[in-house]
């Protein structure tokens, strides 16, 4: 079995990656926290509009 290599979608660093979508480690981490932080900030908006 052979792994292809396909470029970050974000920083278009070179990866072997099995998954459709390919993302290196790094940007996923970087993107789990910016939806953290999103959702977080949404919470504290909503809450305060009721």
């Amino acid at each position: 079995m052979t792994l292809k290599t396909k470029k970050c979608k974000t920083c278009k660093k070179t990866i072997s990656s099995p998954k459709t979508i390919p993302i290196c480690d790094a940007c996923r981490n970087k993107g789990k926290q910016l939806t953290l932080k999103g959702t977080g900030i949404a919470l504290l908006f909503f809450s305060k509009k009721q």
